[in-house]
């Protein structure tokens, strides 16, 4: 019976070429840049409608300071209890498997206020 030869670390001849498990470290900026463009040529011809209707500045400029406010308010309204949710989640799952000791010092606030009340040496 025939032993099979052992491979090194240079045995590059087993490895197919089509097993990439990550992409390219350059491929998401592109598809970034892409977005952003798409974006870009979306807005300018949003402003060539308006501009063409006779919109005046204010009208123009309304339009994405609106959509920029919604957007800042909704992500807020959303990702603040969510990433608190997912905090206290992630606590109460590591809990069931370490250990965190209750902390045996006062808060931080409860450290300042007391070293302020110090008197100077």
């Amino acid at each position: 019976m025939a032993s099979q030869p052992t491979r090194t670390v240079t045995d590059w001849d087993s490895v197919s070429a089509h097993e990439e498990p990550l992409p390219p470290p350059d491929l998401p900026p592109w598809g970034v840049g892409l977005l952003g463009a798409f974006l870009v040529m979306e807005r300018r011809r949003e402003y060539a409608v308006l501009r063409t209707v006779d919109a005046d500045t204010g009208r123009v400029l309304t339009g994405p300071a609106v959509e920029s406010a919604v957007a800042v308010v909704g992500s807020l309204l959303i990702g603040i209890p969510l990433g608190l949710g997912l905090g206290v989640l992630s606590i109460r799952v590591l809990s069931l498997f370490l250990h965190f000791p209750h902390p045996r010092s006062p808060s931080p606030a409860v450290c300042i206020e007391v070293t302020a009340l110090l008197p100077e040496p």
